[in-house]
C-alpha cells in the first residue's frame, strides 16, 4: 500500500513539474487558439495557419489547408456552443520551426441539438513567418471524430 501511494505521488509530482516545463508563450498561443473556437471565431482559427499548412492524419494521408479549413466550417456551421481544450505535453526547438505536442478535446453543439466531438493527440510545427508564430504542419497520433444527434423529447 505504501510502495503504491509513493509511485502516484511521484508519478503526480513528475507531471505536475512537467506541466510547469511548457513556455507560458506556447500556453497563451494555445489559450487564443482555443478562446478563438470557444468563440466559433473560425476565421481568427483559421488566420493562424500558413498558407503552406498541411495535415497529416496517423496513416500518413495529407490534408490541405484549404480542405482542412473546409472541414472546420463544416465542423462550426450552426453551431451555437464550442467547449476546446488542449493539454501540452512538449515543445521542442529544432532549427526555425517548433514542435508542440498536444492532446485536445473539442465538443461543437449545433442549434438543432446535433453535436460534434473531436479527440486529437499530435504534434504541431510552427514557424515564424514575416514576423508572425504560424502553423505549418499538424501530425496526428490518433484522432477520433464522433457525431450525434438531439436526444428525442419524450
Amino acid at each position: 500500500m505504501h510502495r503504491l501511494l509513493f509511485v502516484l505521488c511521484a508519478a503526480l509530482s513528475a507531471a505536475f513539474a512537467f506541466a510547469g516545463s511548457v513556455p507560458k508563450e506556447w500556453t497563451a498561443r494555445y489559450a487564443a487558439l482555443d478562446q478563438a473556437l470557444k468563440a466559433r471565431d473560425t476565421a481568427k482559427f483559421e488566420s493562424y495557419l500558413d498558407s503552406s499548412f498541411v495535415s497529416v492524419d496517423s496513416k500518413g494521408a495529407e490534408t490541405s489547408r484549404d480542405d482542412f479549413i473546409k472541414m472546420i466550417d463544416e465542423i462550426f456551421n450552426g453551431a451555437a456552443k464550442a467547449a476546446p481544450s488542449v493539454k501540452i505535453s512538449s515543445v521542442k526547438s529544432e532549427g526555425d520551426t517548433t514542435n508542440v505536442a498536444f492532446d485536445f478535446h473539442l465538443k461543437v453543439t449545433r442549434s438543432d441539438g446535433s453535436w460534434t466531438a473531436v479527440h486529437e493527440v499530435g504534434t504541431d510545427s510552427w514557424k515564424k513567418i514575416d514576423g508572425d508564430w504560424k502553423l505549418v504542419k499538424t501530425v496526428d497520433k490518433a484522432m477520433k471524430m464522433t457525431n450525434g444527434k438531439p436526444k428525442k423529447k419524450k
